[in-house]
C-alpha cells in the first residue's frame, strides 16, 4: 500500500515511475481497475513484474530489478529494499534509501553500513523522528543528521472530500442509524489491540464495535473469539479493497488505534518504537474522532488537541473516552476537526515534495 500511494505520489508531482515488484513463475498481472480499487488510486504508472525464485528468498528479484532499473533515462532508484540498495550504489547507481526499522542482525547492519559508505547514496529516508534517532545512534561513527530525512507516512485527501454522509454510509452497509459505532481498520496482529478491544466490547453492549481488515486465518480466529465471548455488538467484516475504506470510516462515530508497547508486523519484528502508522493518518482526513494509544511514536503527530490518548492496557480508560465521546458531541466533534486540519500537512504529494525538493522531475 505505502509503495503504490508513493508510486502515485511521484506520478502526480511529475516525475517519471517505473514501478518493479515481484511476480511468482506463471502468475498473471493484476489489470488496471483491480489494481486502482486495490490501492484507491486516482492515477497508474508502469510496474513491471519480474520473476524470481523463492529458494533464493528473494536475492535473485533484488539484482534482477537493478539491473533492469538501471536503464537510459532512469535517474534514482527509489527502495525499501537493503539489498536492493546494496546492489544499487555498487554499480553506480544514485539511490534513496528508505528505512522502517532498524536494519536487523548483523548482516543488516553490514548492508547498511557499506551503503552508507557508498557515496551513490542520495539519502536515507525515516517514517519518524524516533527511527531517525535510533539510526543515528546505532551508526554514529558513518551516519549523520544531515543525511537523514523525516518523512512520516500520509493520505490521499482527495479520497475523502465527497465521502458519505454518516445515515448514507450506514444505509450502504446494512448499519442501523441509532447505534454508536467504533470502528477499528487494519490487521489482526499480535500488538494491534484487537484484544483489548474485544474486552472493551465484553464491558460496553451500548456500543457496537465495527472490524474491518484482516487476513481470512485471522478473521476466522477473531469472529470465533468474538463468538465464544458472546459478543453480539461485534460486527468482523473483513479485508475490503482501500478504495472503498471511506464508506467504512463515514459509517463510523469513533475510530479506535489499540496499539500495544509490542506491534508485530506481517514479516516478523516490533515497530512499537518507530512505526508510522498509514491508517493513522485516514482516521485523521475522516473527520471522526480518535481515540489511540498513548505511545511517544505517535506523540509525534497526536497530541491532547487532535485525539484522545489513553494507556493502551488501560481498559477503563478507553471505555470512559468512548463513554464521553457518546454524550459528548462537541469534544468528539472538536477533537475530529482539529485533526482534520493538521493531516492537511502529511499527504503523500507533500511527502514526495519533501524527499525529492532537490530532485528536478524528469519531464
Amino acid at each position: 500500500m505505502h509503495v503504490m500511494k508513493m508510486g502515485q505520489a511521484l506520478a502526480q508531482e511529475g516525475h517519471q515511475v517505473r514501478l518493479t515488484a515481484k511476480k511468482s513463475w506463471g502468475a498473471m498481472a493484476p489489470d488496471k481497475g483491480y489494481l486502482m480499487s486495490h490501492y484507491g488510486l486516482e492515477r497508474l504508472f508502469p510496474i513491471r513484474l519480474i520473476p524470481y525464485h523463492r529458494l533464493t528468498k528473494g536475492l535473485d528479484y533484488d539484482i534482477r530489478s537493478v539491473l533492469w532499473a538501471k536503464r537510459p533515462g532512469c535517474d534514482m532508484i527509489y527502495t525499501r529494499s537493503i539489498r536492493a540498495a546494496l546492489f544499487a550504489t555498487a554499480i553506480g547507481h544514485n539511490t534513496i534509501f528508505e528505512a522502517h526499522n532498524v536494519p536487523a542482525g548483523s548482516l543488516g547492519a553490514w548492508y547498511f553500513r557499506r551503503i552508507l559508505n557508498n557515496g551513490n547514496l542520495s539519502k536515507v529516508v525515516t517514517i519518524t523522528h524516533a527511527l531517525k534517532k535510533l539510526l543515528l545512534e546505532n551508526f554514529s561513527d558513518v551516519l549523520y543528521d544531515d543525511r537523514v530525512i523525516v518523512a512520516p507516512d500520509g493520505v490521499d485527501l482527495e479520497r475523502f472530500s465527497n465521502r458519505p454522509t454518516k445515515a448514507e454510509a450506514r444505509l450502504a452497509l446494512n448499519l442501523d442509524p441509532q447505534d454508536f459505532v467504533a470502528g477499528y481498520v487494519g490487521h489482526l496482529y499480535p500488538g494491534r489491540g484487537v484484544e483489548q478491544i474485544l474486552d472493551i466490547a465484553k464491558r460496553s453492549h451500548d456500543i457496537v464495535f465495527l472490524f474491518v481488515g484482516g487476513t481470512p486465518q485471522d478473521i476466522a480466529n477473531r469472529k470465533r473469539q468474538a463468538a465464544e465471548m458472546a459478543l453480539d455488538n461485534v460486527r468482523i467484516v473483513g479485508f475490503v479493497a482501500n478504495s472503498e475504506l471511506p464508506t467504512f470510516y463515514a459509517a463510523c462515530d469513533v475510530l479506535l488505534m489499540p496499539y500495544q508497547r509490542e506491534v508485530a508486523v506481517s514479516g516478523g519484528g516490533n515497530t512499537a518504537n518507530s512505526m508510522s502508522p498509514m491508517k493513522m493518518f485516514e482516521y485523521m482526513a475522516t473527520g471522526r474522532m480518535i481515540i489511540a494509544s498513548d505511545l511517544p511514536v505517535l506523540r509525534e503527530i497526536l497530541d491532547d488537541t487532535n485525539a484522545v490518548l489513553c494507556d493502551p492496557d488501560d481498559i477503563p480508560a478507553w471505555r470512559n473516552a468512548l463513554q464521553r465521546a457518546k454524550i459528548d458531541a462537541e469534544w468528539s466533534l472538536s477533537l475530529a476537526v482539529n485533526a482534520s486540519a493538521k493531516v492537511e500537512n502529511f499527504t503523500w504529494k507533500r511527502r514526495v515534495q519533501n524527499i525529492f525538493h532537490d530532485f528536478t522531475p524528469a519531464n
